[in-house]
């Protein structure tokens, strides 16, 4: 009885707030590859894959990423997504599918991910999978093939750790932003509970005032 999987649109994050286009990530990490002798890695941590190519989602709540596995060889990328059917296959924005198809993303099913993982490797060796890579896959691709980091940090773990200077600006400006909504929160509690006969108010009702605040701030996507 488990509820049918519905994904939600995924977007792109323009340069404006990432701070380095995708096809540059992408021939890094490429680089870093050729640098330790391996032929692809695996991706299936979200954040993961939702950084490297510059795309966000909202399939877990108050979390920007999608469900997703992603290849990377040499010289090809392929990023499994999930499909819905026909007409709207896998929930990409337009600006999403511009960017993928300019950075030469191929787009597979994430349902398929087994059977299309073991035919897209099936000619490579010295795979590099992180932590977080479950044991199915491994098996659909060959124990024999794969290369572990045993629990070390992955090259995209690191990239993505040391912030740009537009995205350390970005932290700058939606702390900024959100302090401004905590300032107008708490001038509005404080005028609520001065009032002659001030009416109750719960959790519940100062959530929804404070996440009113924030909708008003230029940029808000949702909760974290």
């Amino acid at each position: 009885d488990q509820p049918a999987f519905d994904p939600q649109e995924i977007q792109h994050l323009p340069i404006e707030f990432s701070g380095k286009d995708s096809i540059d990530k992408i021939r890094e990490l490429r680089n870093y590859l050729k640098s330790k002798n391996y032929s692809s890695i695996i991706l299936t941590a979200l954040d993961e894959i939702a950084w490297l190519f510059n795309l966000r989602g909202s399939d877990i709540n108050f979390n920007p990423v999608f469900f997703s596995y992603a290849l990377i060889t040499l010289d090809e990328a392929f990023l499994f997504i999930g499909h819905t059917g026909a007409g709207n296959e896998n929930k990409l924005s337009k600006d999403a599918c511009t960017a993928l198809a300019k950075d030469q993303v191929k787009i597979e099913n994430y349902s398929s991910v087994f059977d299309r993982m073991k035919t897209l490797t099936g000619g490579l060796k010295d795979i590099l999978i992180t932590s977080t890579c479950n044991w199915k896959l491994v098996e659909a691709i060959g124990v024999e093939k794969i290369k572990s980091l045993n629990g070390a940090s992955g090259p995209i773990e690191t990239a993505k750790s040391v912030k740009n200077e537009t995205e350390l600006k970005g932290f700058r400006q939606c702390h900024i932003r959100d302090g401004a909504a905590l300032c107008r929160y708490f001038a509005w509690l404080e005028a609520e509970l001065n009032k002659p006969n001030a009416a109750l108010i719960d959790e519940v009702d100062g959530a929804d005032r404070l996440e009113a605040f924030r909708v008003d701030g230029e940029h808000f996507k949702g909760l974290s």
